[in-house]
């Protein structure tokens, strides 16, 4: 699945317009019954201390997310998607610009952001 979901992120973000994007949040849902789906949000400020920063929306793939279907609980996809993002940073055609970001987070859009990646 994590193949799935670099193609779909790459396709997302390639092509998209991110000159005011200085962070990104992976906006996990489940959509019913082990249906889950995440959106990325790209967003005009960053602040790990601020989990608001992650409604600057300026770029979303809501019309676009990435879908799968998984029997599991929310704990485990939390920990699964945050890997797919692991690997996302790594060695992909995004990597790069993944990296100049001030930060990345990932969470289920009622709970709590996990930041995942923190420009030193």
């Amino acid at each position: 699945m994590v193949e799935k979901f670099i193609k779909w992120a790459e396709n997302a973000l390639q092509d998209a317009e991110l000159s005011n994007v200085v962070a990104l949040n992976f906006n996990l849902y489940e959509d019913q019954d082990s249906f889950w789906a995440i959106e990325i949000v790209g967003t005009s400020s960053f602040d790990e201390n601020d989990a608001d920063w992650a409604c600057d929306e300026v770029f979303v793939t809501r019309d676009n997310p990435f879908t799968w279907e998984e029997e599991t609980d929310c704990d485990a996809i939390l920990e699964e998607v945050t890997e797919w993002i692991g690997d996302l940073m790594d060695g992909t055609v995004l990597m790069e610009m993944l990296e100049r970001l001030q930060g990345i987070g990932v969470g289920f859009v009622d709970g709590d952001i996990e930041i995942v990646y923190k420009k030193e």
